[in-house]
């Protein structure tokens, strides 16, 4: 079993308060990334949600004539 960010995420629960932010500071500071490397990072995971439709050639209200149509009336009881 390898080390992941839950594991290690549930092992930090376990420490008090000021060991937290201890091992808070120790963690930004061991990040040595650019602000262009920064921004890079940040336009990639960007990219993961934007754009997600740039090979659909439907128009955007095509897509919103799709979504409507995919609604379903609402049962519950209006209080």
């Amino acid at each position: 079993m390898g080390i992941s960010i839950d594991t290690i995420w549930a092992k930090a629960q376990r420490l008090s308060p000021s060991e937290r932010l201890a091992l808070s500071r120790r963690l930004a500071e061991s990040v040595t990334e650019t602000e262009t490397e920064r921004r890079e990072r940040v336009k990639k995971e960007m990219d993961q949600f934007f754009g997600g439709w740039a090979e659909d050639e439907r128009t955007t209200e095509e897509i919103m004539a799709q979504i409507r149509a995919g609604r379903t009336t609402n049962t519950y009881p209006k209080l």
